[in-house]
C-alpha cells in the first residue's frame, strides 16, 4: 500500500513547497503539468508569501531569545544586588556599628526582628522589595541614619 511522508514542521513545509516549484520549473514542454492550473497558480502565490513569513518569524525569534536572555541577566543581578543589600545591612546591624540598628529594617518593609531575607521568588516580589530598599534607604538617611555603602542603595542605569 503506497503511503506519503507529509511536513512536520514550518521548515518542511517550506522545503517541500520549494521542492515542488523547483519540480515545475524542471517540466519540459509537452511532458504535462503533474498540477492542475489552478494548484499551480496558488504554489507560485503562496511560496514567497510563506518563506517571507517564516524567514520575518525566525528572526523575531532570535531578538525575542537575545531580550529574555538579557531580561534573566538583570533580574539574576538584581536578586544579587537585594540580597547583598540586606546582608550588609543585618551585618552592620549585628555588628552595632554606629547608626544601624535593629528597627532600621522596618524602612525596607521588613520586621524589625526578621533576619532572613524575604522571598525573592516572583520578580514581582523582586522589584517590590528592590523599591523598597531604594526608598526605605532615602528615609532612614532622612531620619538621620548612615548611608550604606556597599552596596548603595541608588538606582542604577
Amino acid at each position: 500500500m503506497p503511503f506519503r511522508t507529509l511536513p512536520r514542521s514550518d521548515t518542511a513545509h517550506l522545503d517541500a513547497l520549494e521542492s515542488a516549484h523547483g519540480k515545475l520549473g524542471s517540466i519540459r514542454p509537452g511532458e504535462g503539468n503533474p498540477l492542475s492550473a489552478k494548484t499551480t497558480a496558488r504554489l507560485t502565490k503562496v511560496l514567497p508569501v510563506y518563506r517571507r513569513e517564516l524567514t520575518g518569524r525566525h528572526g523575531t525569534l532570535g531578538q525575542q531569545t537575545e531580550a529574555t536572555s538579557e531580561a534573566k541577566r538583570q533580574k539574576d543581578a538584581l536578586r544579587l544586588y537585594v540580597t547583598h543589600f540586606f546582608h550588609a545591612l543585618n551585618m552592620a546591624i549585628q555588628r552595632a556599628e554606629p547608626g544601624f540598628r535593629a528597627g532600621d529594617r522596618t524602612y525596607y518593609g521588613l520586621a524589625a526582628s526578621q533576619e532572613t531575607l524575604p522571598k525573592l521568588v516572583r520578580e514581582a516580589d523582586l522589584l517590590r522589595i528592590a523599591e523598597s530598599i531604594v526608598s526605605g534607604e532615602a528615609k532612614r538617611i532622612a531620619a538621620g541614619g548612615p548611608r550604606l555603602t556597599m552596596p548603595t542603595a541608588r538606582l542604577h542605569s
